[in-house]
């Protein structure tokens, strides 16, 4: 409740959220939050979404240098220790409720749905980890299905899938300023973002997606018995 009196800065505005009320309705999970959120602004700014897990405290960390006017932050998770320790760290940071805000979880079935409300799925995977470097993220299909621009660490297959879906930017992590500047890239230019977007979600629909490899896929299973 006491997030949801909370508004960001005093240039961010309603008015332009209006033509995706529906969405944000027909996931019908913070839509109160969003419109007091809000209200009677001038300009809404991005909405980046990540989970809480594998979202670390580097990233909010690497926050504190974005500008907080141009850009807002929303972490989605259940409650557990990780984020709580994500929520306390925001707050020592001074972010949280400013350019930085918890979600209530969702059920799977709600994500893609869900994850409509923001405009770029931030997907911070690093390659410290084998487990890492080779994944293949369940967030990076919900985000494309959900129409959402991509940003992503550099880790070899999300980078191959954004580039060639033409459906976001990548940053760094290794190199320091690449984070910030590439979240700059995006608040500096709301055509790119809405470009990508439309990208991600026709890309889902072409190309990623179970249905267009299904028939290989049973192919292979049967071939195999």
């Amino acid at each position: 409740e006491e997030l949801l009196r909370k508004r960001p800065p005093p240039e961010v505005t309603f008015a332009e959220v209006e033509d995706t009320v529906e969405d944000i309705d027909r996931a019908g999970l913070i839509a109160s939050f969003l419109r007091e959120m809000y209200m009677e602004r001038e300009e809404v700014p991005p909405r980046i979404l990540v989970p809480t897990a594998p979202a670390d405290q580097e990233v909010l960390q690497e926050w504190t240098g974005v500008d907080a006017t141009r850009i807002a932050l929303f972490l989605r998770g259940p409650q557990n220790e990780w984020r709580e320790r994500l929520e306390r760290r925001a707050e020592e940071l001074g972010l949280l409720g400013k350019s930085v805000y918890l979600l209530p979880p969702v059920l799977e079935k709600d994500l893609i749905g869900a994850a409509q409300e923001a405009d770029i799925g931030l997907i911070p995977y690093k390659a410290d980890l084998p487990s890492y470097r080779f994944a293949c993220p369940n967030k990076l299909s919900q985000y494309l299905h959900a129409g959402l621009a991509i940003l992503a660490n550099r880790i070899p297959y999300v980078e191959e899938v954004v580039a060639h879906g033409q459906a976001g930017l990548c940053y760094d992590v290794d190199q320091a300023g690449s984070f910030i500047r590439t979240v700059g890239a995006l608040t500096s230019d709301r055509r790119s973002v809405e470009r990508f977007r439309r990208n991600a979600l026709e890309f889902a629909r072409r190309e990623y997606s179970w249905e267009r490899y299904e028939a290989a896929l049973l192919a292979l299973v049967e071939a195999g018995r």
